[in-house]
Order: structure tokens, then C-alpha cells, then sequence
């Protein structure tokens, strides 16, 4: 397959993004939110303070098959542990075999190393396990989300 990982600006790559999100919510979501609407503006002012950081994976034409978007900031209880918690990450369908999606995470590992985080927290959502996977990249399972919707 022959994937080429990078890191890149998200107001370079939104249009580009914009149908993977759809592709991505139609593998993960159960409907209890409604259609994706994701607050690129926020993204993007978050990306200038250094605090969103993007990843991609593109085909060997260039083209976006894959991302993986991480917030990153101090932990609030060790300031000395600078944390990267995915916001989302996806990889198109025709692309999860043959160790890309690892090499992409890997790709992600070792770029946001370089920048000084020291921890990277991960989630995935109990109709989409990924356990086997964060497993063989070396994470290990702490938490459990509970989520309560309050309208």
C-alpha cells in the first residue's frame, strides 16, 4: 500500500478532511449525536497555540486517506507530564491492513516524542474495539468513559 505519514497544517488539509469525517462517523457513531460537526475554527485557533496537532496518511497519488488529530497540553495534576490525548483518528477502509495502521501510529509516536510528550492517552468507542490494537503498540487499558447526556 505504501502510505507516506506526515504532519500537516489542518486550514490545508480541511477540505480534504471533510469526507473522511462523514466515512469516519458512519463507522464509529451511534447516532446519539447526530451528524459530525466538527468546530474546524476552534481546531485551527487551538493549532496556532500548539495545542492541536495533526497527522496524516496519504496514498502514494497524494491522496488523504487517513488522520489522526491529538490535543496536547500539560496534565492538570503533573504539570511536568506533557500528555497528547487523540481527538479522532481514521484510517479509510481499503487502507486497515498490512500494518498501516500501526506504521501510522508509530509515525505519530515518534513525532510527538520529538516535541516532548512524554504520555499519549487513546480511546475507542465500545462498538469499535480496538483493544488488540492499542495492545500491540504498547498502550495499556486504565479507564473506562461514562457518558450521560443531560437535554
Amino acid at each position: 500500500m505504501n502510505l507516506s505519514y506526515r504532519s500537516e497544517r489542518l486550514r490545508d488539509t480541511v477540505e480534504e478532511i471533510k469526507p473522511l469525517v462523514v466515512l469516519h462517523w458512519q463507522d464509529v457513531s451511534d447516532g446519539s449525536e447526530g451528524e459530525p460537526d466538527p468546530a474546524y475554527d476552534t481546531m485551527a485557533k487551538l493549532e496556532e497555540q500548539g495545542i492541536f496537532k495533526l497527522f496524516t496518511a496519504r496514498d502514494a497519488g497524494g491522496r488523504l486517506v487517513g488522520y489522526v488529530a491529538w490535543i496536547i497540553a500539560p496534565h492538570m495534576h503533573y504539570r511536568g507530564l506533557t500528555v497528547a490525548h487523540d481527538d479522532a483518528f481514521f484510517l479509510h477502509r481499503d487502507y486497515r491492513r498490512g500494518g498501516e495502521g500501526i506504521r501510522f501510529f508509530q509515525f505519530c509516536e515518534q513525532e510527538l516524542r520529538a516535541i516532548g510528550v512524554k504520555r499519549l492517552v487513546v480511546h475507542e468507542k465500545l462498538s469499535f474495539p480496538l483493544g488488540a490494537f492499542f495492545e500491540r503498540l504498547g498502550f495499556r487499558n486504565v479507564e473506562r468513559n461514562w457518558f450521560k447526556d443531560l437535554s
